[in-house]
C-alpha cells in the first residue's frame, strides 16, 4: 500500500488536533485503503469526491473490543449518508490501541464508481460521535453530525 496523505483534524479551536491518515491503492475495480485515526471519534468517514452530494463514503467505527467495523454509504447532500450496495467493503485488518484505530479495508467496486484515474483524487473526511455501532450496514444508524470535517487530496498515481 502506498504512503498516505494525512490531515490534522481539529475538533474545535481550543482542542488538540487528532490524526487522520489515509493511504489508497487501486487494484482493478477495487480500492485498498489504510485509514488511521483517533478512536476518541466514534466514527470516521472518508469519501470519494469534492463534497457530500453523491459521494461514496466509507464509515469506520472503532469498537471497544479492539476491532473496527465498516459501512459503505452514499450521500445525497448535507445529510446522513444511507447504506448502499453500489460498492461493498471488507475489513482485512483492524486494531484499536492507545486512542488510535487502524483499519485496512478493501472497497469492492469503488474503482469505477468513485475514483478518478491517476493523479490527485478529491476526497472528503469527517469525524464525530455515534451512539449505535452494531456490526453491519443496517445496524450503524445512530451517528451524529461531525465535530471535524474537511477535504483531503489523495494521490492515486
Amino acid at each position: 500500500m502506498s504512503a498516505g496523505d494525512c490531515v490534522q483534524a481539529r475538533r474545535s479551536l481550543t482542542s488538540p488536533a487528532t490524526p487522520l491518515c489515509v493511504g489508497l491503492t487501486r487494484d482493478g475495480d477495487d480500492v485498498l485503503m489504510m485509514v488511521t485515526g483517533s478512536s476518541e471519534a466514534k466514527y470516521t468517514g472518508v469519501g470519494f469526491g469534492e463534497a457530500m452530494a453523491d459521494a461514496l463514503i466509507l464509515l469506520l467505527f472503532p469498537q471497544p473490543g479492539g476491532t473496527v467495523t465498516a459501512s459503505m454509504r452514499v450521500s445525497t447532500g448535507r445529510s446522513r449518508p444511507a447504506a448502499t450496495q453500489v460498492a461493498t467493503v471488507e475489513v482485512l485488518r483492524s486494531s484499536v490501541q492507545d486512542n488510535l484505530f487502524s483499519a485496512q479495508v478493501r472497497c469492492k467496486g469503488c474503482g469505477s464508481k468513485a475514483v478518478q484515474s491517476g493523479g490527485p483524487q478529491p476526497m472528503i473526511w469527517a469525524q464525530g460521535r455515534a451512539t449505535t455501532t452494531e456490526v453491519g450496514d443496517q445496524g450503524v444508524t445512530s451517528y451524529h453530525f461531525p465535530f471535524a470535517r474537511g477535504k483531503l487530496p489523495a494521490n492515486m498515481t
